[in-house]
């Protein structure tokens, strides 16, 4: 009996040691298994961060193109209004371009300062970053006019837009006039607008 007593107590010891070391191994089955949801669950998220990051930077590309081309047909249209002003206020005759026996067809350029078409030289206009309360100021130009270069408010913008008036008699009293905008997008590749008018030589 004493030799029995011995065996079950031996036999309860081996039991205890094989449920400690099943526990031990489910603990650490345990312990891998949440290590590999947690990795899941942060990859996840990385993937959904790095989406929105991705949608965002898409949209103010996006923004940022629709800026640029909305500047691009305003100073197009600009520049057919600041020709009809012209016409409204000199004779067809004393109008560059308009008489070919001042100046051929060809490019001109002109801003808010002129009080007639130059021959273009393609330059860049500058933006006038100055108080907009003031003359002069929220406004794209190549010089000041008469008056010479521009003041220190005037900066040269990353698109460096650029306006060529281009001006074709089609008859003695019918002018053809574009104006055509040009600027430089984000990756460095050249875009342009272009808006067409036709003008008549109603003064007699």
């Amino acid at each position: 009996m004493k030799e029995q007593s011995n065996f079950t107590t031996t036999t309860s010891d081996v039991v205890n040691k094989n449920n400690s070391g099943q526990a031990q191994h489910q603990n650490k089955f345990d312990a891998g298994q949440a290590m590999v949801e947690a990795m899941v669950a942060m990859s996840i998220i990385v993937i959904g961060l790095l989406g929105v990051f991705a949608l965002s930077s898409s949209s103010i590309s996006l923004n940022k193109v629709a800026a640029d081309k909305y500047i691009a047909v305003n100073l197009a249209n600009e520049g057919i209004e600041l020709v009809k002003n012209l016409i409204d206020n000199k004779p067809w005759n004393e109008i560059p371009g308009f008489d070919l026996s001042l100046s051929p067809n060809g490019n001109y350029e002109i801003d808010f300062n002129d009080s007639k078409l130059k021959i273009s030289e393609e330059r860049t206009l500058f933006f006038s970053k100055g108080d907009l309360s003031k003359s002069g100021s929220g406004y794209y130009a190549y010089d000041n006019g008469d008056s010479g270069d521009l003041d220190e408010s005037y900066i040269e913008t990353i698109q460096n837009f650029t306006r060529i008036m281009t001006i074709e008699n089609i008859s003695d009293e019918h002018i053809k006039v574009i104006s055509t905008v040009s600027w430089k997008a984000k990756d460095r590749s050249m875009l342009n607008f272009s808006v067409e008018d036709h003008f008549y030589n109603l003064k007699f």
